[in-house]
């Protein structure tokens, strides 16, 4: 079995991509007809609304019940809600890209990986939660972990570093396939167990933290196994992380954005914002992937060969070659 720490120290030390390698890809990553020959089944530019995305609409009663949930304990998890047809299909693009030496991010060059955050029951969702004109911020993120035992996703944390005191940013979680307590589920610490401060002080040093708030945390702990196709949805003052692989039959395939309140002053990591009413341009879908192979590479180690060609796409998108 390998260990975590030795599943970080590998992709540490695997290698960066060669500077061929980095202009083939460059050749070929601001076309958005390559993006549709590799995935036939998905969009880019649609014109349209998709149809048919949600499977099981949000009841308002449902509703209430996550939102109260989400003021108690920070969080809430739905059933499935999006169509099964186009879970799958999302489901194939991160295997394609894997099959294509292409991390999984690169999934938000086709729509629907935008659409799922538009989806009607969502809006309204998020609409109670953080009030009309609420924005979607271009921090975005996508997993596909392994079966191997031992393997997980991040480790504890609270999301945002030091805007993690604040309740007027949600991070929306999204499987892509089932996640089960052998796969690597995500586990909450519900935010009315913890001290006040407690946010502010995991982000900055967690190591501080005492014994007796360890031991809270760990006993107030909640797993949260999921189907393909519903939402779970944290504010930054949770604490929550993914658990170690053991036993897993299929791998953990997810996606993560971020949404921020109508009201809020964004941060310049949270720039561009967009609104929810259009689908942000193709241009901006590649600048938000390499930002999010940059911002993330302390919790995901394989990311780092890809360093130099993040910050190409930057620079090409910065002199509007593509």
């Amino acid at each position: 079995m390998q260990s975590s720490a030795s599943a970080v120290i590998e992709a540490k030390n695997a290698p960066a991509l060669t500077d061929e390698e980095i202009a083939e890809k460059i050749e070929i990553i601001g076309s958005s007809g390559y993006w549709q020959k590799l995935c036939p089944n998905l969009s880019i530019n649609r014109s349209e609304p998709l149809l048919d995305i949600e499977e099981t609409p949000l009841a308002e009663s449902q509703r209430k019940s996550l939102i109260q949930r989400l003021e108690r304990d920070g969080y809430f998890k739905t059933d499935r809600v999006l169509a099964e047809s186009l879970i799958s299909r999302m489901r194939s693009a991160l295997l394609i890209l894997r099959d294509n030496g292409l991390p999984p991010v690169f999934a938000y060059v086709f729509d629907e990986f935008w659409d799922i955050v538009r989806a009607p029951s969502v809006q309204t969702l998020l609409t109670e939660a953080l009030g009309p004109g609420y924005r979607q911020s271009p921090r975005i993120w996508a997993f596909h972990l392994s079966t191997d035992n031992g393997a997980a996703g991040w480790p504890p944390h609270v999301d945002g570093g030091h805007l993690a005191h604040t309740t007027d940013r949600l991070t929306l979680w999204l499987p892509l396939t089932d996640v089960t307590l052998e796969n690597g589920c995500m586990n909450v610490v519900p935010k009315h167990l913890l001290p006040t401060n407690l946010p502010d002080n995991f982000a900055n040093d967690a190591r501080s933290l005492s014994p007796e708030i360890w031991k809270t945390m760990l006993q107030g702990a909640r797993a949260l196994p999921a189907c393909s196709g519903s939402f779970l949805a944290w504010n930054f003052q949770v604490v929550h992380w993914s658990s170690f692989c053991d036993g897993a039959i299929e791998p953990r395939m997810s996606l993560a954005v971020e949404i921020i309140g109508p009201s809020v002053e964004p941060t310049e990591g949270e720039l561009p914002l967009f609104d929810l009413q259009t689908l942000p341009p193709f241009r901006e879908r590649l600048r938000s992937i390499a930002k999010g192979l940059l911002s993330y590479q302390r919790f995901e180690p394989k990311t780092l060969r890809y360093k130099a060609l993040a910050r190409r796409m930057l620079d090409k998108l910065h002199l509007e070659i593509w």
